[in-house]
């Protein structure tokens, strides 16, 4: 049974071609919010569409989209408003991590595990923010548990560092939101 909590919310996720995004967007569908997706994966994305709607949902998506880029990320933004006119939840999933060890990690690996883990959160999060202040929104950002600590067996310096800065970002934002991050992929909050 279904509470309807999020009624009348318009929430923005991130990555909702793969199954964590996906996940989300239903779960947040059948709780009566319009989402607003998005994936650089356009089939994925387009099919994540269809299966909210068939169980009777509201969404809709911006894809390809590359959050890597400043003018994509406002792009979302504008659909968002656009269409919904505000955002209340912003659910910065999408990332892309990359593993190597300190002495092999190459400086264009380790630049861009920082641009497709942590400067796309910092892009949508400011094109959001003025919309996430007005609606006193939440901006949920899935972190890691890298992102405490590092492990012997795994070389994932850059991952572990653009973590612990999704926590710094989280921990440092201040003013009209309210924000959130979650370590695990399960989301208790959608139980």
């Amino acid at each position: 049974m279904m509470s309807g909590r999020l009624s009348g919310k318009v929430c923005v996720i991130t990555g909702t071609g793969g199954s964590v995004g996906r996940a989300a967007a239903l779960a947040f569908a059948r709780e009566g919010a319009s989402v607003v997706g998005c994936d650089v994966n356009v089939a994925a994305a387009e099919a994540t569409v269809e299966m909210v709607r068939a169980q009777g949902g509201t969404m809709i998506s911006l894809q390809p989209c590359h959050l890597t880029e400043p003018s994509e990320c406002q792009a979302l933004v504008d659909l968002a408003v656009r269409e919904y006119g505000r955002i209340d939840v912003l659910f910065n999933n999408a990332a892309m991590a990359y593993f190597n060890w300190l002495e092999d990690i190459t400086n264009e690996e380790w630049n861009r595990d920082l641009r497709e883990e942590i400067d796309l959160v910092f892009f949508l999060t400011r094109a959001a923010w003025p919309y996430l202040k007005a609606s006193h929104g939440v901006v949920v950002n899935t972190a890691s548990l890298n992102g405490l600590m590092s492990f012997k067996t795994l070389g994932s310096l850059a991952h572990t560092t653009a973590k612990a800065g999704i926590r710094g970002d989280a921990a440092a934002r201040d003013g009209g939101a309210r924000t959130r991050y979650s370590r695990e992929f399960h989301l208790p909050w959608l139980d």
